[in-house]
């Protein structure tokens, strides 16, 4: 089944306009074929500490440039809007809540007036927004879906306690919730009897064109890729939370592969810059990216596996390393397990090494194509309908004429715990 002829408001975790897309933009794009989509950036969860120096600039910088782009139409039937609000400051939850909600539902409602937006489904992944979710729950009716992608509360640097009990509030407010991590999915499960898991998805068509095209060398790798004769080691993402002590245990292990990072750094880097076969290349544009990955013989994940906040994240770029057909290899944080074969996992810094060199001489064209195959299969496209498949038919646009307000799915039953999608 499909959603539409609705409005939806999403309360994303991220911001449209400086990061490269997030699993609700994804999904929002989904929806937006068929629905009208208001993307509102995230708030905030915590108050940028200063003592990073650098790195809380650059964050308070991106959000002003956002803050200035007031609300625009990004894509047919998608608005976004950088709303106004107070990060969260530790000890101070409570009041910053109170005003936020306030600042909050202003905003929202505001935005819904100049777009005539009526009784919106409201996708909410950021916490801080719940007061306003819950207020237009109660006050318009709307459907209240909660999308958690991380366990924030033990995010560095935010008020864990008080995170805690928003989050909570959320999940028991919620008419469905969703969650993309297994481990968060068994810890939470109790609270909201409509409860389900929810794979990541892939822009498959954009990746996998690794895979069948022959895309043009970036000139900042040409150099990189000749002097290693493309034995390159590569990551793409946000780096935060990573092992320096690994990658740089890698690199001295393996003078002759070149261990390439593609993404805007939020961590001192300087030791491992020093390395003469590691290269930091910074943040690149999204349609950039397979151009990039075209140039690595491997795809890697280094997170801290001791670093609480990593157990529960379920890397978005896994299926993205998938569907270039490139061989993986990670590090053993609890969600890679799910995708079985499809990539290499590490327990230990020698275990890591052996697997590098491993599948940087025995790849082979069945590996490849298992790997896309994989990824194929898990399209947003396909996760956004299997996500649908879990709505009340009242929320289904033209359906609803059919079978009338007040009809469940037929053969959807509540559940605890349920997957969607894979892995």
């Amino acid at each position: 089944m499909r959603l539409r002829g609705r409005d939806i408001i999403c309360f994303a975790g991220e911001d449209w306009w400086f990061h490269n897309p997030h699993s609700n933009l994804h999904l929002m794009r989904e929806f937006a074929k068929d629905n009208r989509v208001l993307f509102v950036n995230s708030p905030g969860i915590r108050f940028p500490s200063f003592r990073d120096g650098r790195f809380a600039w650059k964050r308070v910088l991106g959000k002003l440039k956002s803050l200035a782009k007031s609300t625009q139409l990004a894509e047919r039937n998608l608005w976004v809007m950088t709303p106004f609000a107070i990060p969260m400051i530790s000890g101070c939850g409570r009041l910053i809540s109170w005003i936020n909600e306030r600042l909050l539902s202003w905003q929202i409602k505001r935005a819904m007036s100049g777009l005539g937006l009526q009784t919106p489904i409201l996708w909410v992944t950021v916490v801080v927004a719940n007061a306003v979710a819950l207020r237009l729950r109660r006050e318009l009716g709307c459907y209240l879906v909660y999308y958690c992608v991380d366990n924030i509360t033990v995010f560095p640097g935010v008020d864990s306690a008080y995170l805690a009990t928003l989050e909570e509030d959320l999940h028991r407010g919620a008419d469905i919730a969703f969650f993309v991590n297994h481990a968060l999915l068994v810890h939470y499960q109790g609270r909201n009897e409509n409860t389900f898991y929810v794979g990541h998805g892939v822009d498959f068509e954009h990746f996998s064109r690794v895979h069948t095209d022959s895309l043009p060398v970036p000139g900042d790798m040409v150099s990189i890729v000749s002097a290693s004769q493309g034995r390159i080691a590569g990551y793409m993402g946000e780096i935060n939370g990573m092992d320096a002590d690994l990658i740089a245990y890698l690199a001295n292990e393996n003078p002759s592969v070149s261990f390439v990072f593609i993404g805007t750094s939020y961590e001192d880097i300087s030791v491992l810059q020093a390395l003469p076969n590691v290269f930091f290349l910074g943040q690149k544009a999204y349609q950039d990216l397979p151009a990039y990955l075209s140039c690595f013989a491997v795809c890697c994940l280094y997170y801290k596996t001791n670093l609480e906040f990593n157990k529960y994240r379920n890397p978005k770029k896994l299926l993205e390393y998938l569907a270039t057909g490139r061989p993986v290899v990670s590090v053993d944080i609890p969600e890679v397990s799910y995708f079985g074969g499809a990539i290499a996992i590490a327990k230990t810094f020698a275990e890591y090494g052996q697997l590098l060199r491993l599948v940087l001489s025995e790849d082979s064209a069945l590996k490849r194509s298992e790997r896309v195959n994989f990824a194929a299969s898990q399209t947003w496209e396909k996760i956004a309908a299997s996500i649908v498949d879990r709505f009340p038919l009242r929320l289904l646009g033209a359906v609803t004429e059919r079978l009338g307000e007040n009809m469940d799915a037929p053969g959807l039953r509540r559940e605890t715990v349920t997957r969607i999608g894979a892995p």
